[in-house]
């Protein structure tokens, strides 16, 4: 079933304060949950603290790259949904953040409505899990964790198994971060059970 709009979770980051304010306001008004960060720092420290669904990125940062940062959630989280947004377009800043697996490229200015349609398409091709609620991404992380102790496997053997990061892994088993389909097949490939045998416990319990 399609994700409705407003359980939709985004953050913005770039340095331009009214740009952000702006952009803020405006997928607000359509529904989405925003935050916004100025500093990429705080945006990275943002991020590991909350689930978003996708991240507005600027290209060109104070002190950093675009691509630098992207790497850096990357690193955070396999299966976070990178939307870059640039006023200065280059067939090589796109090649590179595509090759970094960057979910889509803005060029400044754009519609709003352009925007949101990237961003709900972003997230479909993710096959995403949401809603994010707590208590459903909680049964599927213990299930994966008791599957993975039983089979008597360490956080880091299951990330060498199945290409994740550890620090996915433990995001997901802890239910802090929603996994993708993708990522859920590879972890049920890996912990040799079917993709089913991980919706256990939720389904149990609703």
């Amino acid at each position: 079933m399609e994700p409705r709009q407003e359980e939709l979770k985004v953050l913005i980051v770039d340095d331009n304060k009214d740009f952000t304010d702006s952009l803020e306001a405006l997928l607000k008004e359509s529904g989405f949950e925003v935050m916004s960060a100025q500093d990429p720092k705080v945006a990275l420290e943002e991020y590991r603290k909350k689930i978003y669904q996708a991240v507005l990125l600027d290209l060109k940062m104070p002190g950093t790259s675009g691509e630098e940062l992207l790497k850096e959630f990357k690193h955070v989280d396999d299966d976070a949904s990178i939307i870059i947004m640039t006023a200065y377009p280059s067939i090589e800043s796109a090649v590179s953040t595509i090759k970094l697996n960057a979910a889509a490229y803005l060029t400044k200015p754009f519609e709003i409505e352009h925007c949101i349609r990237t961003i709900r398409e972003a997230v479909a091709s993710r096959g995403i899990v949401v809603p994010p609620e707590r208590e459903i991404l909680t049964g599927i992380g213990s299930t994966i964790r008791e599957v993975r102790r039983s089979k008597q496997l360490t956080q880091g053997q299951l990330a060498n198994r199945t290409n994740l990061s550890r620090s996915l892994i433990s995001r997901i088993e802890s239910g802090s971060a929603a996994p993708s389909i993708p990522s859920l097949y590879k972890i049920a490939v890996a912990l040799n059970v079917p993709i089913g045998d991980l919706f256990e416990n939720v389904i149990t319990t609703h």
